[in-house]
């Protein structure tokens, strides 16, 4: 018989492997998503150029965001990138 506690203790050690570029581009999805709920519109400028950024605090928010996420997704899913 297995006890739940041995299973729990099976299941943080278990490791979820993922492609980093897949990662990246995720976690920046969820994170421009989260962005543009709190700022919608005000979140971007248009350079001369014609390129299009995120405002000063609009970028620290997604800076943030991101880390936060990046950090809950490591943590709760135990995930290590191939780092490919």
């Amino acid at each position: 018989m297995i006890h739940y506690k041995t299973i729990n203790k099976l299941k943080l050690n278990a490791m979820t492997i993922v492609n980093n570029s897949t990662l990246i581009e995720a976690i920046s999805e969820m994170a421009e998503k989260v962005t543009h709920l709190k700022f919608g519109d005000s979140a971007l400028i248009e350079e001369e150029n014609q390129d299009m950024r995120y405002t000063e605090e609009a970028q620290d928010f997604f800076n943030n965001v991101y880390d936060s996420i990046e950090t809950m997704l490591s943590d709760e899913f135990n995930i290590v990138t191939d780092l490919n």
